[in-house]
């Protein structure tokens, strides 16, 4: 089973954090080594590793949030959307975002349908500490072949791990499944789309589709490398809906019965439930949706993202990785607004509840009571993993 408990003094309805039980004495004896590990390494036969992984949901890049980063005539800046979360990025060893935009490099720019963002947004992201971004969703042909392009291009040169799109067919041969080593670890990364919003993928790039097939074959060749620990992003689930459907649950267990350990979701635009799923022998974590991170999407319950925090641990020993600990810590997206100046976006961790008068004292009541309910209703919503 999962329980659950507090690792912050935030009274209000603090993050939720989650540890993996067992249910076997093998197993119970397993976890307790690896407790040990951790605590006393010295003592131990061999040195145990661990590592934190950050994910967080959907970038996206909204008519108003271009304007708002202009600073000057073709000069722009976001730094500031994500200087609250900084903290929290920091504090992980790897941290991804999935990117749903495209970056043309010069302008126009331009928000929905065809999002066009300034390189800008990609600098401010890796300003933050972000390292892995993930490219394939329904946005990925926004400028089609040329945005492909540039999109990988600029990100890559910024120095971004990325996955998910590819400039051609040796691009994806060479470098997918996407393999970081961190801290003794060797993680395999998989990322796909369900669609490109009826946006035709202009040869030669390449944009990874929701293909069982094809994606049987690429977890069979990110196993033949022998990664610690295998990673799928996915862009898919219907957008507004609070639950996941049968179909993301359905691929869900395809994936990790095929041997992924964690499934990480995208797309929706809302937090959708964090869930368990016991298959292989072990339990295996999956995040349906984490939401938006940061956009000007005013639908509701579209304001509110979810950070997912994921522990993983080993011993020189060992093969595998297991999935230690996990903490979901929600996000709120503020708009700043003041008078006879633009408003400004910011992407607000929970913890600012009890912190904004030394970190953000502009804010005015009425929204920091906005955002105790927004907590209060995603914590709700996503519950205690069953």
């Amino acid at each position: 089973m999962l329980s659950s408990f507090s690792t912050t003094k935030i009274a209000l309805l603090p993050p939720i954090t989650c540890r993996f039980q067992t249910k076997t004495l093998k197993q119970n004896q397993k976890y307790l080594r690896l407790l040990f590990l951790l605590l006393v390494p010295s003592l131990a036969y061999g040195q145990s590793d661990s590592l934190r992984l950050l994910f967080v949901g959907d970038v996206m890049g909204h008519a108003p949030q271009i304007s708002s980063a202009e600073i000057s005539p073709g000069l722009y800046d976001y730094n500031h959307c994500f200087q609250f979360i900084k903290k929290e990025v920091s504090e992980a060893d790897i941290a991804i975002a999935n990117l749903e935009l495209t970056l043309p490099g010069k302008p126009p720019y331009s928000g929905y349908p065809m999002f066009k963002s300034p390189d800008a947004l990609a600098e401010a992201l890796w300003n933050t500490g972000f390292d892995v971004l993930v490219t394939a969703n329904n946005h990925s042909n926004d400028g089609r072949k040329k945005g492909v392009i540039n999109t990988i291009e600029t990100v890559r040169k910024i120095g971004f791990a990325q996955t998910g799109t590819f400039l051609n067919k040796l691009d994806r041969d060479l470098f997918y499944p996407l393999i970081i080593y961190k801290n003794d670890f060797k993680l395999a990364f998989l990322n796909y789309t369900y669609g490109t919003n009826g946006v035709p993928t202009d040869t030669p790039t390449i944009v990874n589709l929701i293909d069982t097939t094809l994606i049987a074959q690429d977890i069979q060749e990110a196993k033949a490398r022998k990664p610690h620990f295998i990673i799928a992003v996915m862009h898919w689930g219907l957008e507004y809906q609070l639950t996941e459907n049968k179909d993301q649950r359905a691929l869900a267990i395809f994936l990790l019965k095929n041997g992924v350990d964690l499934v990480v979701g995208m797309h929706p635009h809302v937090v959708q439930p964090v869930r368990k799923e016991y298959i292989n022998g072990k339990h295996n974590l999956v995040a349906y949706s984490l939401g938006n991170f940061i956009s000007n999407q005013q639908q509701p319950n579209t304001d509110v993202g979810l950070m997912l925090q994921v522990d993983l641990v080993k011993t020189a020993q060992d093969i595998k990785a297991e999935l230690y600990n996990y903490q979901t810590i929600p996000t709120w997206r503020y708009i700043h607004k003041r008078a006879s100046q633009k408003p400004k976006f910011y992407v607000l961790p929970f913890r600012l509840l009890e912190t904004w008068k030394s970190e953000f004292p502009e804010i005015n009541p009425a929204d920091l009571h906005k955002m105790k309910m927004n907590l209060e209703a995603v914590q709700k919503r996503i519950g205690q993993p069953k």
